[in-house]
């Protein structure tokens, strides 16, 4: 059959739709695009044929038959020569051996022929001669001619076979003229003749077109949905419909989409609905709406008939997917904060967990999907926000990653597809926890996707966070659960999770917990790990710092000190922390010194010592361990190499709290070695500048001993007399420094130094005048008293008498009051052998004044008598001096019944006798009788 001329001229710019025509030749139906209005639509039927292409013997054939047709006469010939031509092109496609213009030109030529053979026929070969004419008129070019035969055959031979063909080509013939209620009414012939479903199926469907121009929209949707109802399956919808019918069908929606469109939209679509009686396939129809409106920039429109599904379909398994569409719309639109609405109204719709499973796949994982976006969003808007919105906003990101990462665990297939496990949403639901202040939760979620999740990258990442959250926590409380949560959370990591990027930070932090803890053969061994991982210098070093505590908390020392050593190799030298590494280094050193040296191993022990000085320069450490390196020393009687080490100590460290007991250890060596005198000056070298006066006196007082010691009086008395000078109101009382002043007189005497000697005595009687002291400093009080006037008495002696006597008289007598009141002084003190030494010694002084008085020059030039009355004068003057030295050695002999016998008292007797020997002489010899029977 032939190719219609009009579907080839308006075939530019149309949408195919293909459908069957008569005799099992193809059609296409085309809709222009583009079209202003409904009435621009057109569609147009082309016919096509089938089969394989034709091979070059068949082009011949056509070629032959054209000959043949142009050679005969006779109209049947030509005409059947024709229908050849055209069965072959039919058969074959394309113009077959003939150019389109040489074919036009044939069926040109035989439309004579046809109204020759029409004129002499009737009855169904008419009908069939007005179909050939028909269709050759159309491929001569000239259609109008080609409807007129078709006409003909619907108002003659309505009965014919040709008729539903002829219907349908009219049909198209008025539709291309806009005669759509002329249109209409051949496609409904078609329909009612139609050789078939698939030509009535496409009867109907250009019947619901001519209804849908001709302004009938409701009829035309009717048509429509009649035209889908002959298609769609309960089971597979239209899934199972293709090629050129579910073209159609999807045009017949699309035409419903624009009578909705046009009107007022799902409310329109709903209407019909209500007309023509609801549809198995109603959520087809009002997709193919929504998307139709979308396409066209509608989205409100859009979102308004997903929701009006929605409405009418509550329940309907597709009522899921529409939230979906209005999701998708409002991204389209570009209102992204209507379309997070949209999706928190999808995830909320179907927030039970049985809600999703009943979910299409496709749907599920789209609402997955939204849940997962919204925790993002939510997320980042915690991030850009601060303060209490921005724990809002992280308090529900965390609830929507977190019900992401249940339904992900339910559903893997669609967390699969989606290329998100539960795992990481777990993990950042708990720093959106975290950070919206919700700890114990991210404590929870973070565990829960190290190890309750399925094994995944980022679980790594979920203990380590972990680790940091107790960590915190534990810094905030400092509590023994808090350290014992961390303590069990970073165990778990270090074990589970040994290739992570921060597991040696995590083994610091175990093992330092530990510690705290008291589990010290733990933290040992975790520390161990550390400083033998493949760690950073800091974490190495820490773990050689615990190792250091742990090992002089176990009092081992040696292995302590190789820690330190390590610590400070790993420690840059401008580090502020170097000084203290370098002290817990020299005093691990320090402890195995002094546990060497207990345990009596001094030359072991010494050299530890001197290893902890070097180690640890400068520091308390270092003090303390030269300093006991010196008493080891000092043990084994190496007193210069001990002095030597001391003086440097002193040297080094001039301020530490053991330079003074370095400056007792100096004096200590150097007495031992029997050098009193080096004693005393280093002593005096090594007192402290903050001594109090008492204790300062005290040890001058004693430098000055070990002056007196090694026979050097000087540096000794210098020091006794600065003493007595400045010291006494600090030091000592009476009686010490009675004594004091004593030792000074005896080296002052040594010394020979008079004049100084003469002022300690009488600042030895002066002190004790009125002072409440004891028989001893009484006793050395009456000696100085006694010495002075010894002294004064030796001044006496030493001046002559002479003339003139009253001048020379009058300085003995002088001499003799200073010499009397010393030894008046003397006596008063009470001691027996001074009291009565003082005694004879002033009453002799009266017996020599009274022998220099007669023994002293007389004057020259005197006569007798005069010489006799100078004699008479001096024994006059003389007289009382010998009555008052009998008077004194008196006093002495009135002390022997008192019991104070001396060798004074003795002698005062022996000068009575020489004084009066009738009386004295054997009132002594009596005396002595009974002192010695006394005896």
């Amino acid at each position: 059959m032939g190719m219609m001329r009009a579907g080839r001229l308006l075939n530019a710019g149309l949408i195919a739709l293909l459908m069957t025509g008569a005799s099992g030749a193809r059609a296409t139906v085309l809709l222009q695009e583009g079209a202003a209005t409904l009435g621009d639509l057109s569609p147009i039927v082309i016919r096509t044929g089938g089969g394989t292409g034709p091979d070059a013997s068949l082009e011949e054939a056509v070629r032959r038959h054209a000959r043949v047709f142009r050679r005969a006469d006779d109209p049947l010939v030509r005409v059947r020569t024709l229908n050849r031509i055209q069965n072959l092109q039919a058969r074959f496609g394309g113009p077959l051996g003939l150019s389109e213009k040489a074919s036009e030109r044939l069926h040109r030529e035989a439309l004579d022929d046809f109204e020759t053979l029409l004129a002499g026929t009737k009855g169904e070969r008419e009908a069939e001669l007005l179909y050939e004419a028909a269709r050759a008129s159309d491929i001569a070019g000239q259609p109008r001619r080609s409807v007129g035969y078709l006409e003909r055959i619907l108002e003659q031979h309505g009965d014919s076979e040709f008729m539903a063909e002829a219907a349908f080509r009219t049909g198209e013939h008025r539709f291309s003229q806009g005669r759509y209620a002329d249109a209409a009414e051949a496609f409904g012939g078609a329909r009612e003749h139609g050789p078939d479903d698939d030509f009535r199926n496409d009867s109907l469907y250009m019947l619901g077109w001519s209804r849908f121009l001709n302004d009938e929209a409701m009829k035309a949707a009717g048509l429509f949905l009649v035209f889908m109802d002959r298609y769609h399956d309960q089971g597979t919808g239209f899934a199972s419909v293709s090629g050129k019918d579910a073209e159609q069908v999807a045009d017949a929606q699309r035409v419903l989409s624009l009578i909705a469109t046009y009107d007022r939209g799902p409310e329109t679509l709903a209407r019909v609905l209500d007309a023509h009686g609801d549809r198995p396939y109603a959520a087809t129809l009002y997709d193919h709406l929504l998307r139709f409106l979308r396409e066209r920039g509608d989205h409100q429109g859009s979102v308004a008939t997903a929701e009006a599904f929605r409405a009418r379909y509550l329940d309907h398994v597709a009522a899921p997917a529409m939230l979906t569409e209005v999701v998708e719309s409002w991204r389209l639109a570009g209102n992204t904060e209507r379309m997070r609405d949209a999706m928190a109204e999808a995830v909320e719709a179907h927030a039970e967990p049985d809600a999703m499973a009943a979910l299409d796949r496709p749907v599920r994982r789209q609402v997955m999907g939204y849940l997962r976006a919204l925790g993002v969003w939510h997320y980042t808007r915690g991030q850009a926000l601060e303060g209490g919105e921005s724990r809002s906003h992280y308090r529900q990101a965390s609830q929507r990653l977190r019900q992401y990462a249940d339904r992900a665990g339910r559903f893997r297939m669609e967390a699969d597809a989606m290329g998100t496990g539960a795992g990481y949403m777990v993990l950042l639901a708990g720093d959106a926890a975290l950070r919206g202040g919700r700890t114990a939760g991210a404590a929870g979620l973070y565990e829960r996707a190290a190890w309750s999740e399925p094994p995944f990258p980022g679980a790594g990442e979920a203990a380590y966070a972990l680790v940091q959250l107790r960590q915190d926590q534990w810094h905030r409380q400092e509590d023994a659960e808090s350290r014992d949560r961390l303590i069990a959370d970073a165990r778990r990591f270090v074990q589970d999770f040994p290739w992570h990027a921060d597991i040696n930070g995590v083994r610091q932090t175990l093992a330092n917990r530990l510690y705290e803890a008291g589990r010290y053969a733990e933290a040992r061994g975790v520390a161990r790990t550390l400083v033998d991982a493949d760690a950073t210098d800091d974490q190495r070093r820490a773990g050689w710092i615990l190792l250091g505590h742990l090992r002089m908390d176990a009092e081992e020392y040696a292995n302590a000190a190789s820690a330190w050593a390590e610590v400070r190799k790993l420690t840059p030298a401008e580090d502020d922390r170097m000084a203290d590494f370098r002290e817990r280094h020299g005093l691990a050193l320090y402890r195995e010194a002094q546990r060497l040296a207990a345990g009596e191993q001094s030359e072991q022990a010494r050299t530890w010592f001197q290893k902890a000085y070097r180690a640890a320069p400068g520091t308390d450490v270092a003090a303390s361990a030269r300093y006991d390196e010196t008493g080891l020393v000092l043990e084994l009687a190496q007193w210069d190499e001990a002095i030597r080490l001391l003086q440097t100590f002193r040297q080094r460290f001039p301020e530490h709290d053991l330079a003074q007991g370095a400056g007792e250890r100096i004096v200590h060596a150097h007495r031992q070695a029997g050098r009193p005198g080096e004693a005393a000056d280093a002593m005096l070298a090594t007192t402290p500048d903050d001594l109090d006066p008492e204790e300062r006196w005290s040890r001058q007082l004693r430098a000055a001993r070990y002056y007196r010691e090694a026979g050097r009086l000087a540096d000794a008395v210098a020091l006794y007399e600065r003493y007595l000078a400045d010291g006494t109101d600090h030091l000592g009382g009476h009686v010490f420094q009675q004594e004091r002043r004593h030792e000074l007189a005896l080296m002052q005497k040594t010394l020979e130094r008079e004049e100084a000697l003469s002022g300690t005595h009488r600042a030895i009687v002066e002190a004790e005048d009125g002072a409440e002291g004891t028989a001893r400093s009484a006793r050395l009080a009456s000696r100085s008293a006694l010495w002075l006037g010894r002294r004064a008495a030796d001044v006496f002696e030493r001046i002559e008498l002479g003339a003139p006597l009253d001048e020379s008289l009058a300085r003995k007598r002088d001499a003799l009051s200073e010499s009397l009141e010393w030894f008046r002084r003397a006596e008063r003190f009470g001691i027996a052998e001074t009291a009565t030494e003082s005694t004879y010694r002033m009453a002799e002084l009266y017996r020599q004044l009274a022998q220099d008085v007669l023994d002293s020059e007389r004057p020259s030039g005197l006569t007798d008598l005069q010489a006799n009355q100078y004699e008479m004068l001096l024994e006059e003057e003389a007289y009382p001096f010998e009555e008052k030295a009998i008077e004194l050695h008196q006093r002495n002999q009135q002390r022997i019944p008192e019991g104070h016998w001396t060798g004074w008292v003795s002698r005062s007797l022996d000068s009575l006798a020489d004084l009066f020997p009738a009386r004295y002489e054997r009132d002594l010899q009596w005396t002595e009788a009974r002192h010695e029977a006394a005896r």
